[in-house]
């Protein structure tokens, strides 16, 4: 079973300097893959590129970056080795993007011919999202479902033929889309009979874990020896699962957004998930800026208490041994009051920053600033264990402390390449261990 990053473009710069929040020396920012360029610093086996955000409505790529993309193809223009079952590069239309659309807004010949250009590994054709799944297969489509489900397989049809008229090299897969279970298993068999190898399941995001497994196994069982890529994949607390089924690849990028979408669990960790802490830049942050403006804190005093917050970071990361409840208690306080000054119900004018002492962890007056309990006790949490100095990947090595500070793409992103990188090793283990 293969892990494919689903790439945003996301990239970082590998000489970034922490200390003046600037780009360092490197000329070019790096991918995942590229950053961690060891088989022992491994993130994922692959990747899945979106036609949607290299030249759909929803671009990320510019004009120039998607022409080098077409013209260079994927190997060269991510510096990534593509082969199909080593290193596999799938590429796909992004439905997501156009769900709300009565009919895709592209046609399976044009994405055919986008894969073969981008010399992609395997390519999936034009689906339509069908939502509103059922475990109950006697539950009959709306017009609207039947509608999607024509378009799909319609599609499929199409792409498949113009595949093979053109003699493209890639890998063509069906994209499987349905109400229930049974609705699946049929279009499985469809595109068996129509001479697919291979099919990707789709509309996975919102559905819950069992029904999942009422998806795989009813396509599994319709078609034995085809393979299955499972779309979207997000339950990675229980992608073991799975593995019985002979999934042969399934694409996220969640565990790279989750570093800066999630509001707690956005550091993971072999001893459970994290809280990254909240240092935002104050001269950027809009919220900060808000406040700054309508009086309710000055930007000198912002700007100290970023300072001392970071400082506070560094100064627990520096330490030779876990640090004392009292050392944490100090750090928190300085971070709890920048944090409190983003929230614009706590009145911050009443919270005076203590008597400041040159040495970091000195303070004559004893902890009194409460605000936030759950923050306060994920903050604690992440200080005292201070989990990214037991991982091993580059992104914590070099990276220290900053891994766990939310604060700027540059902060946030590596911590999502350290997210990537935890969990590749988890699958590994976990696929060790079933195949033992």
């Amino acid at each position: 079973m293969k892990f494919l990053y689903a790439d945003s473009l996301d990239r970082i710069d590998p000489s970034y300097d922490f200390v003046r929040d600037d780009r360092g020396s490197a000329t070019e920012d790096l991918w995942p893959h590229q950053f961690f360029d060891s088989v022992a610093q491994k993130a994922y086996d692959g990747m899945l590129i979106s036609y949607e955000i290299v030249a759909g409505a929803g671009r990320k790529y510019t004009d120039r970056q998607a022409q080098r993309l077409r013209t260079e193809g994927a190997s060269a223009f991510f510096g990534l080795k593509a082969h199909p079952k080593r290193a596999p590069i799938f590429g796909d239309c992004g439905a997501f993007a156009y769900a709300d659309q009565r009919e895709p807004p592209y046609a399976p010949e044009d994405i055919a011919r986008f894969y073969h250009e981008c010399q992609f590994t395997h390519g999936i054709s034009v689906d339509h999202i069908i939502f509103g799944f059922s475990e109950n297969n006697n539950v009959r489509p709306t017009a609207e479902e039947q509608h999607r489900y024509d378009v799909t397989i319609s599609n499929a049809r199409k792409f498949l033929k113009d595949v093979r008229k053109n003699e493209y090299c890639f890998t063509p897969v069906a994209p499987i889309q349905g109400w229930n279970p049974e609705s699946m298993a049929k279009a499985a068999r469809t595109y068996e009979k129509m001479g697919y190898t291979y099919v990707a399941i789709g509309g996975l995001v919102p559905l819950k874990v069992p029904q999942i497994h009422a998806c795989v196994r009813a396509v599994r069982e319709a078609a034995p020896r085809i393979q299955i890529h499972l779309l979207g994949v997000t339950k990675f607390d229980h992608i073991h699962e799975f593995i019985p089924y002979r999934i042969s690849t399934f694409d996220s990028t969640s565990p790279l957004i989750r570093a800066f979408k999630d509001a707690r669990n956005n550091y993971w960790g072999v001893n459970g998930n994290y809280t990254a802490i909240r240092i935002p830049q104050a001269c950027e942050n809009p919220k900060m800026k808000r406040r700054t403006l309508a009086g309710h804190i000055s930007q000198d005093q912002a700007l100290r208490q970023e300072q001392w917050s970071l400082e506070r970071i560094r100064a627990i990361d520096a330490l030779p041994t876990p640090p004392t409840h009292e050392e944490v208690n100090i750090a928190l306080e300085d971070i709890l009051l920048y944090n409190a000054y983003l929230d614009p119900d706590c009145d911050v004018t009443r919270l005076k920053p203590q008597g400041r002492q040159e040495h970091l962890f000195s303070r004559s007056e004893p902890w009194q600033f409460a605000w936030n309990p759950t923050l306060t006790a994920d903050y604690r949490r992440t200080l005292c264990d201070r989990p990214w100095k037991a991982c091993p990947c580059r992104v914590c090595r070099e990276a220290e402390a900053e891994v766990i500070v939310f604060r700027g793409s540059n902060r946030n992103k590596r911590r999502g390449f350290h997210n990537l990188y935890h969990f590749y090793q988890h699958l590994q283990n976990v696929l060790r261990q079933h195949n033992a």
